[in-house]
């Protein structure tokens, strides 16, 4: 019996059917595996991740569409951020994307992202491994190779924060794959791989991140276009006599990526058709400016950074892209010995532009790109271009392995790829030394790598180059018994591993945090939910948040004590920030909790450019954020008119800027300021808590430049009581009267010095009415009353007060931070008498800016006179909101006069109005909101949000899935 025969259960089981599918199977499930161990927080705990875009943009997002699915309803508009926009048409909630909506329906949002996060990196590395052995016929452990580090290597697990965007990108390398012509099933392949293209696009479509599917075309295009070329020469040189190869050209890389993309729109047209259509309507519809369309590019001086791994540090997550030394020596390996093999050039220079265009503002070519073609100018952050880089780099290594399994590299190889990684090594370290005369990237310091980075890359650096010198003699070669021990081409795919995951520890999807960071209730959002719920308004009145997130929660320390030994550091900064961040309710959390905002964030087809043109009422043009962030931008309370017009009914604020009166212990809340000069003489505290005193708290100051003799008044204060009795107190400069202690300097900073004084009344009382009126001397420079409180000295207690020259506000709320309510909002609609209009929106602002202009009485509107303008009247009636949802509106009007109504929600094209049935148009009404013409008489008005875009692109999305679905039937059956 041969002994070397092995056994005959062992022989029959390896001729098993179910061997002969484990084998080939065995190195996804292994992909699989290595994807599930990297990210074991988010598959196997309750762990969730509570920064950047994952928690401010995604999340509500997701909690919205997942809500309204669950309701039975396709949500079509979102009325909760920038006054209302298009919900579905924005492409980034990926509401049409197949595999969010089971995720969406069975688990709560935090725990969907992360089961997508997972899914999509299973995806990326299957999609990668099918591309290496089909497309490059690489050998099982080179092809696990590349799969593993495009899937796990620094640029796409960088990127997990932005799902949408790891949702497309998973489907890249299917995009190479399907392109890449396979000698194996050849029939088959050039009928069915098309199909699966257009599939495989539009899923990239439907996920929703425009920008991913652009990079993935381009880099899609120059692939096809150079396996290509030989064919199409060869077809337009052809010689007389020789054999027709139209057919062939027909199913050339290039005209399936053509055909493909073409059928591809079809399939997503639900989603591509309301994109187009808000695209046009979008700050982005006539492209970026040059300086929003480069910013976030990567800074050269961050290329050693952004390609070399970092243990215990990283970069800006938009500029990570790195691979263990030991995969850039196989790139640089695959490179060399595949120099001569048309696939790997191409992905050479796949991943040399995306590289390339990556840098972006630094990159001349890329500035021209933006201005001369379509596509570069209307997307940010070119650094996104590293995900052609990622994938062609990590094709590349996967080459590089599967040379090594052949064959050992030559001297020449090995030096050329130590002197390349020295010299990136090098410029690591050079780079900061030159911030000094080269701007450095605010988002991403450039600073020395750290002891244990270094010592990091030395150690990988030193064993790669061992394995490399010391390889196993290939098959092929004949067996050398004197030979020392050698180690296996394969041993890299254990180094590449263990440099991914210990490398990559310092990347956030390794630092979740507790769940409730999401789901925890805060006080400031409970209170507007509550009292949404309480006033019972249809709809709630909206609110704008003015606050930073400087201040620290009251309950941080109750937080540490609870997480402290649970969390790692920085997964418990996370926790405590997702805290601020819900006590403000920024930027697009409000989404999440039903209360309606005023702005919200987004860097994609939102804002509405209307929107954004209207910012310039609130902010001056140079701090007007394209994304449509206010919050950040604001430094004080806007004019009452805006705050009234965009029916704000409340202010979230902070307390980082009031202060504390330490000698006599009374705290000022300096969020409002009240400007007494010589055209408002006058102004009254709005609101006065039931509260009895001895006296009142002013902290004031003067224009800086101002210089006032002591002992002149200021102003005169009048103080009305329940009990009808009333006291005058004057404010003097620097001097103590009977009725004034020495005032005190309170805060001072580069523009202001801030006095407090106390003024006391004859006997304790309660206050009723309080106002401040400017003295009438005419040389008195402007006053500013910047806060108030009532002392109460018999037991040291103070209640703080409003006063403000920019609206009547009450404190509602006093926690972490601060809430007020807006006295004197407008409904959300309002009937007004008066109608101005503006051919131009410059013309409609310069009106609006006007002093005599009130929201509550004329209406500017969009267009060209078409019928005569209202005279001046007294109200024109009143419009009762008796149903708001998202896409319909229903309203009772009952119009005394001629007039308009005007609902203060965004204008935008799939709105229609009718009056009792009977369709009339919408205006455009002060740039963004909308208005409809009223005549006297009771009426019913409704406004239905239906766009044409939506219906036709589902039918045509319905009736393409049908014809690919009959052909796909019908090519299985062929081949």
């Amino acid at each position: 019996m041969d002994t070397r025969e092995p056994p005959p259960f062992l022989s029959s089981l390896t001729d098993s059917r179910l061997f002969r599918f484990l084998i080939p199977t065995l190195p996804i499930v292994l992909l699989f595996g290595a994807v599930s161990l990297f990210f074991w927080k988010l598959l196997f705990t309750n762990l969730i991740l509570a920064r950047g875009d994952t928690f401010l943009y995604l999340y509500p997002y997701w909690t919205a569409a997942a809500e309204a699915l669950g309701a039975g309803r396709l949500p079509l508009w979102n009325p909760d951020l920038f006054m209302g926009a298009p919900f579905l048409a924005n492409s980034q909630a990926g509401v049409l994307y197949p595999l969010n909506w089971p995720l969406w329906l069975v688990f709560d949002t935090p725990a969907a992202a992360s089961l997508s996060i997972v899914l999509h990196l299973w995806l990326a590395s299957g999609f990668a491994y099918g591309f290496a052995r089909s497309g490059l016929r690489l050998r099982p452990p080179a092809a696990w190779l590349a799969a593993v580090l495009f899937a796990l290597g620094g640029y796409l697990t960088a990127q997990v924060e932005h799902i949408n965007q790891l949702q497309g990108l998973a489907w890249l390398p299917a995009v190479f794959w399907l392109l890449t012509p396979s000698g194996e099933h050849k029939r088959a392949g050039v009928k069915i791989r098309p199909l699966l293209l257009s599939a495989v696009l539009a899923m990239q479509l439907l996920a929703g991140h425009t920008q991913a599917v652009f990079i993935t075309v381009v880099g899609a295009a120059g692939y096809a276009a150079w396996l290509s070329a030989p064919d199409l020469w060869s077809r337009f040189t052809r010689r007389p006599g020789l054999p027709d190869r139209r057919c062939a050209v027909a199913h050339l890389p290039i005209i399936s990526l053509f055909l493909a993309g073409l059928a591809a729109l079809l399939l997503s047209a639900a989603q591509v058709l309301p994109t187009l259509e808000l695209s046009r309507h979008s700050v982005r519809g006539g492209g970026l400016p040059i300086n929003e369309a480069v910013s976030f590019s990567l800074h050269p001086l961050l290329v050693g950074r952004a390609l070399l791994p970092g243990y215990g540090e990283t970069i800006y997550s938009e500029y990570v892209a790195f691979l263990p030394l030991s995969a850039l020596l196989l790139v640089l390996i695959g490179v060399w010995y595949g120099r001569h093999n048309r696939q790997v050039v191409a992905l050479v220079l796949v991943g040399a532009v995306g590289l390339f265009l990556s840098l972006g503002a630094a990159n001349p070519i890329y500035l021209l790109l933006v201005k001369a073609l379509p596509g570069f100018g209307i997307f940010r952050v070119p650094a996104r271009w590293l995900a052609l880089y990622a994938f062609g780099a990590a094709s590349l290594a996967g080459v590089g392995l599967d040379t090594l399994l052949t064959r050992r590299p030559g001297r020449q190889a090995l030096l050329a790829g130590r002197l390349i990684l020295l010299l990136l090594i090098a410029w690591a370290f050079i780079a900061p030394a030159l911030t000094s005369t080269i701007p450095a990237p605010p988002e991403s310091p450039i600073v020395p790598p750290s002891t244990a980075t270094l010592s990091g890359w030395l150690i990988e650096l030193l064993l790669a180059l061992f394995f490399l010198y010391r390889s196993a003699t290939p098959v092929a070669d004949p067996p050398n018994p004197q030979a020392k021990a050698q180690i296996p081409p394969q041993a890299h795919l254990a180094s590449v591993a263990v440099v991914l995951f210990l490398a990559f520890r310092a990347l956030p999807y390794n630092k979740p945090t507790a769940p409730e960071a999401y789901h925890a209730p805060r006080p400031a959002t409970s209170h507007l939910q509550a009292a949404a719920a309480w006033d019972g308004a249809t709809p709630a009145g909206r609110f704008l948040s003015i606050s930073d997130i400087l201040f620290d929660p009251g309950d941080t320390g109750e937080l540490e004590s609870i997480y402290a030994d649970q969390l790692d550091p920085d997964a418990l900064y996370d926790l405590i920030i997702a805290s601020k961040q819900k006590d403000i309710l920024a930027p697009n959390l409000p989404l999440a909790f039903g209360v309606p905002a005023v702005d919200g964030y987004d860097g994609g087809v939102l804002p509405l450019s209307n929107y954004v043109l209207l910012q310039q009422l609130l902010l001056p043009a140079g701090s007007i954020s394209m994304d449509g962030r206010l919050r950040e931008n604001l430094s004080s309370v806007p004019d009452d008119r805006w705050l009234d017009l965009f029916n704000v009914r409340y202010l979230i604020t902070d307390k980082v800027g009031d202060v504390w009166d330490e000698d006599n212990g009374v705290f000022y809340d300096l969020q409002h300021t009240a400007v007494l000069n010589p055209e408002r003489t006058m102004v009254q505290v709005a609101y006065i808590p039931e509260f009895e005193a001895t006296g009142i708290g002013i902290a004031s100051h003067l224009d800086a430049s101002a210089t006032i003799p002591a002992g002149t008044q200021l102003a005169e204060v009048t103080v009305g009581f329940g009990d009808g009795a009333v006291e005058t107190l004057g404010l003097f400069v620097d001097t103590e009267t009977a009725t004034q202690s020495q005032p005190v300097i309170l805060y001072t900073d580069a523009d202001r010095t801030i006095h407090v004084t106390q003024l006391r009344w004859t006997t304790p009382g309660i206050p009723s009415a309080i106002s401040i009126a400017k003295h009438p001397n005419p040389q008195l420079p402007n006053l500013y009353i910047d806060g108030l409180s009532l002392i109460d000295e018999r037991d040291g207690a103070f209640q703080s007060l409003i006063v403000s020259t920019s609206g009547r506000f009450r404190l509602v709320h006093s926690g972490d931070v601060k809430i007020y309510e807006n006295l004197d909002l407008l409904p959300r609609a309002f009937l007004v008498n008066r109608a101005t209009w503006a051919n131009d929106d410059s013309l409609a602002l310069e009106r609006m800016r006007a002093a005599d202009y009130d929201p509550s009485a004329e209406v500017v509107l969009a267009g060209s006179k078409r019928e005569p303008e209202r005279a001046p009247a007294p109200p024109a009636g009143r419009a009762t909101m008796e149903s708001y949802r998202p896409e319909r509106i229903d309203l009772l009007v009952e119009a005394v006069s001629d007039g308009w109504l005007v609902l203060s929600d965004a204008f935008y094209p799939g709105w229609k109005a009718t009056i009792d049935g009977v369709p009339v148009p919408i205006e455009r009404a002060n740039v963004l909101f909308r208005a409809i013409p009223i005549q006297p008489g009771t009426q019913r008005v409704v406004f239905t949000f239906q766009p044409g875009s939506v219906q036709a692109g589902l039918i045509i999305s319905s009736i393409a899935w049908v014809l690919w679905s009959v052909r796909w039937l019908k090519t299985r059956g062929e081949v």
